[in-house]
């Protein structure tokens, strides 16, 4: 079966998982070693995909759409340019 290619870094990369072994290890079964369509549907894949990058409080099976935490961000990062 696929593996995600961002395996390596991206749970560990997020605050949610920080520390937590036991479920980083159960959602690398849930979506980052259950093959393509597991893999496509991880938010967290879909958000880096699309930007580049992955917000660490984003879960791989997020309530919210993809484009609904892109806009987020987009919105974020507009909010942080006005205070510069």
């Amino acid at each position: 079966m696929k593996t995600c290619e961002n395996i390596r870094k991206c749970l560990y990369g997020s605050q949610v998982f920080k520390g937590n072994e036991q479920i980083i290890k159960i959602y690398k079964g849930l979506f980052c070693e259950a093959g393509d369509s597991k893999i496509t549907a991880c938010k967290r894949y879909q958000v880096l995909k699309a930007a580049g990058y992955c917000p660490s409080h984003v879960l791989p099976n997020s309530m919210s759409s993809a484009d609904t935490i892109l806009d987020k961000m987009q919105q974020e990062k507009k909010l942080l340019s006005a205070r510069v």
